[in-house]
């Protein structure tokens, strides 16, 4: 029979082993407490300052599509169409495989339906978002209401759409035009060409007013460095972000010096620099 104080002896030593451990186990515990509340309640010093990071075009789905584009194209058709900013973009390169999209309406497919109800709304869009005041809006939607029955639309192979609403009895030259990026559903480009049988909108839409309000609508104006560009031709008709660099213009004018015909254009592309 075991010896009761044997066994009380091997119980006091199992314990205090037991307690040895759990001091051991508590003490790194300890340490990083008070590792952390040392840290934590002195004051940490910065060697700088915080700054956001600023935003470049790489950061717009949009804009890389853009350049995209633009690079494309000068591959497939030569330096004759490139911008300042294709031009070496493409060089040394092997050329990209690309389609452009229809223009007129052999080259183009017909959809009196679906399209006419994009063009109207993306019109009210517009309209709603400060790109076009009511009057410009009105022509618009005056020239899809009588021209409807010719509403074309094509796709390029990177997925920008162009829609074309063509006058009767003309299929190379829209009254109405639109290019939009698919994915995206932005307005890349809008085109209006009217005679005084649909009126006379009177003074062409303000590029101040119009530019900024295309901007938001493209979800663009967190590139923070629009301004007009000063010192070129422009100045008085664009906006231009360094950032993106992507160019927006609105303008307006008679068709080929014909003051029976006025034509308005809002167009957005690449541009590096000037």
């Amino acid at each position: 029979m075991p010896d009761p104080r044997s066994r009380r002896r091997s119980l006091a030593l199992a314990a205090g082993c037991a307690a040895v451990v759990a001091l051991l186990a508590a003490t790194p515990l300890a340490w990083f407490a008070l590792s952390d509340a040392a840290l934590l309640d002195r004051p940490a010093a910065m060697d700088q300052p915080y700054t956001s990071l600023v935003p470049t075009g790489e950061d717009y789905y949009l804009i890389r599509q853009l350049k995209a584009q633009n690079a494309a194209f000068l591959s497939v058709y030569g330096s004759r169409y490139a911008t300042p900013a294709a031009e070496g973009t493409a060089a040394g390169e092997d050329p990209l495989l690309y389609t452009a999209s229809g223009q007129n309406q052999g080259e183009m497919i017909w959809d009196a339906w679906t399209m006419y109800e994009y063009l109207n709304t993306l019109l009210d869009q517009l309209y709603t978002a400060g790109v076009l005041d009511d009057i410009w809006c009105s022509v618009g939607k005056t020239l899809l209401e009588h021209n409807g029955e010719r509403v074309y639309y094509s796709n390029d192979s990177l997925g920008f759409t162009r829609i074309s609403v063509f006058p009767e009895e003309n299929e190379y030259d829209p009254c109405l035009m639109v290019v939009v990026e698919s994915r995206t559903n932005k307005l890349v480009t809008l085109w209006m060409d009217f005679g005084t049988e649909y009126g006379r909108p009177g003074t062409p839409p303000d590029p101040a007013v119009c530019l900024p309000a295309w901007t938001r609508i493209n979800e663009l104006d967190g590139l923070g460095d629009w301004a007009p560009p000063a010192g070129t031709d422009f100045e008085e008709s664009g906006l231009y972000s360094a950032r993106g660099g992507v160019l927006m213009t609105c303008a307006a004018g008679n068709a080929w010096g014909d003051t029976e015909r006025t034509w308005l254009c809002l167009h957005l592309g690449v541009r590096e620099e000037f």
